[in-house]
């Protein structure tokens, strides 16, 4: 997934967990939060996950807990950045006819200029990952300890993970065991570059096989 997912895009990925609706959510951008009464794939997705509208009413606690950073444009001027989780305790995400959907004053339509609120709302896909996982991914991280003489693994070496945790079962393709074993790998540089060359690895790893 993108980098950052708006509001409609992080509610029907944990309602559904498929990239896929993501992206048809995606091509239904001007119909704002209304589209997530009926969100494609939702029919599909099991009983214990929550509905696109479930997870968008419980954006507001996750923000205040700390448990998803909300990014979004202050005033609506500026750049995007971070809303504090103490922020929340008096924010809501409300519908405004200029600005669309906002972080504002809680129990008010209307914006108060006094009152500090944000638009252009977007959550990081690794935040919403955490919070609502891939079914491609297994409940607990892949073990990844350094290697001989607690040095990080090499992109070969890691590449042998990968593949390794693919023919234990514990992954359904190299793709999902890689963006998996990214996420759980810090100081590794720029993910997406990184699953790139490791993909690559990959690749090459299996074919020497």
């Amino acid at each position: 997934m993108k980098a950052f997912l708006t509001i409609p895009e992080t509610c029907v990925w944990a309602a559904t967990r498929r990239p896929e609706a993501v992206d048809a959510m995606t091509a239904r951008a001007r119909e704002g939060v209304h589209a997530l009464l009926d969100p494609e794939g939702a029919d599909d997705a099991p009983s214990e996950y929550l509905s696109a509208w479930e997870a968008f009413k419980a954006l507001d606690d996750l923000c205040a807990a700390g448990e998803i950073t909300m990014h979004g444009i202050e005033h609506g001027v500026g750049a995007s950045g971070p809303i504090p989780a103490d922020a929340w305790a008096k924010l809501a995400l409300v519908t405004v006819a200029r600005w669309g959907l906002v972080a504002a004053r809680r129990g008010s339509e209307l914006l108060d200029p006094d009152a500090r609120w944000w638009n252009n709302l977007t959550i990081r896909s690794a935040d919403a990952l955490k919070v609502w996982p891939s079914p491609m991914m297994p409940s607990e991280p892949l073990p990844l300890p350094c290697g001989a003489g607690n040095k990080p693994y090499d992109d070969a070496e890691l590449a042998a993970r990968v593949l390794a945790s693919i023919k234990n079962g514990e992954y359904k393709s190299p793709r999902a065991a890689t963006r998996a074993i990214m996420d759980i790998i810090p100081g590794h540089g720029d993910p997406q570059n990184k699953a790139r060359r490791l993909a690559d690895k990959v690749r090459k790893v299996a074919r020497a096989k």
